[in-house]
């Protein structure tokens, strides 16, 4: 692995999607120390959290690893930050939210459920 490419990688993933060191790794289980040593290129992600990293931000553990270029538009689109976002929400609320996301495509697209 390019571990330079790497610690550029996740650094950028980490400022677009507006998250400080502490939060990315309050996400994926580690120390702030440990981003810290990931965007220095000090150090590199077990499996396991790079494929947390990987889920969270949408993208491939190949993108990740510097083995790809460009991601895909729909990886980095507003749709798929707005569903990782989601995924965040305990259960119960999270199914409200998907009731209000359905209803509200249904108006935009002039479908009525109630006939």
């Amino acid at each position: 692995m390019n571990e330079n490419k790497f610690s550029q990688i996740i650094k950028e993933l980490r400022k677009k999607n507006n998250l400080t060191q502490q939060q990315l790794a309050d996400i994926v289980g580690i120390t702030a120390t440990g981003v810290s040593y990931w965007e220095s290129g000090n150090a590199t992600p077990n499996t396991e959290t790079l494929n947390k990293l990987s889920n969270y931000f949408g993208v491939t553990v190949n993108y990740l690893l510097g083995i790809k270029d460009k991601i895909g538009e729909e990886d980095n689109s507003r749709t798929a930050i707005i569903f990782r976002k989601a995924e965040q929400v305990n259960p119960e609320e999270k199914e409200k939210l998907l009731d209000i996301l359905d209803s509200t495509i249904d108006i935009f697209l002039g479908n009525n459920k109630n006939g």
